[in-house]
């Protein structure tokens, strides 16, 4: 098959092959295969492996696989040549094994890694398999802010204590089913006009999203004075009962919300913030 090219800077192309091959003289053999980097990120567990390293201490990188065997590895070139495994943090996803604690779901799997079979039939390392693990929290405080215009604040997150990144977004929607959003050159509000909010997480298996507190002010500050409170412990507070209504909230990955259009005296923008929290089980 054809490899999308130039090569990675540990290669060289065969003209004979017409394929990039690992430039095996930058690197030294070794009895053990190179430590995969693993990356728990929101919605995808991956482990990058040098390609050129294995080929060089005699394993097959094109047969690295998880548990499951059709979870396969790529060859992927980020300057150098690596190979690269991934899968979904679900429990169904490539041989996952789920555990849950009192703090965090944990996904577990293991890399296969194969001994190169030489042309002449010999193998001299032995096949290999790393454990791994991910671990997701079951409770994450984050803030995350949007304004009228433009309608659609977003925050990346780094959770303390475990590797991963979540990264909840909220937009602002014209329409009540919450499917078109609004842009900059739409983004035309007047008072007494519905605002169709919504706050999602990536689509975990596990986690549910409740907007615990929600409030706007004048400058894009989440400590400005004043704050004007639009949900109160995960309900509309009460001075704001007749401007806000809730759709969803801690049922699902998405919080949902109406939101009548005001403003603020003295202001012609409002930014709204929100206290976010996570749950492994329905939130309400």
């Amino acid at each position: 098959s054809s490899q999308i090219f130039p090569c990675a800077t540990d290669e060289i192309f065969d003209d004979i092959t017409g394929i990039c091959i690992c430039n095996l003289s930058m690197y030294s053999s070794t009895v053990l295969p190179p430590n995969p980097t693993l990356r728990c990120l929101s919605g995808q567990i991956r482990l990058n492996v040098s390609r050129c390293q294995l080929e060089r201490s005699g394993y097959d990188s094109s047969k690295l696989h998880l548990m499951d065997s059709s979870c396969v590895g790529q060859r992927v070139v980020e300057d150098v040549a690596e190979i690269v495994v991934s899968t979904n943090p679900f429990s169904s996803a490539c041989g996952n094994v789920m555990t849950v604690n009192d703090s965090h779901v944990i996904y577990s799997n293991n890399l296969n890694i194969p001994a190169k079979v030489f042309m002449s039939g010999v193998l001299t390392r032995n096949n290999i398999s790393i454990g791994f693990d991910c671990s997701y929290p079951l409770m994450m405080p984050v803030s995350l802010f949007s304004i009228m215009n433009p309608a659609i604040g977003f925050i990346e997150l780094n959770v303390h204590g475990v590797n991963t990144i979540m990264k909840p977004t909220m937009t602002a929607f014209i329409d009540s089913n919450f499917t078109v959003p609004y842009n900059e050159s739409s983004m035309y509000l007047y008072t007494s006009n519905p605002l169709y909010l919504s706050m999602r997480l990536p689509e975990f298996e596990f986690l549910y999203l409740l907007v615990k507190r929600m409030y706007a002010t004048t400058i894009n500050d989440l400590n400005a004075v004043p704050q004007f409170d639009l949900i109160t412990d995960g309900c509309p507070s009460l001075d704001m009962n007749d401007l806000v209504s809730v759709v969803h909230n801690g049922d699902s990955y998405q919080a949902q919300f109406v939101i009548q259009v005001f403003q603020i005296t003295g202001s012609d923008s409002v930014y709204f913030f929100a206290d976010v929290e996570t749950c492994m089980e329905t939130c309400t």
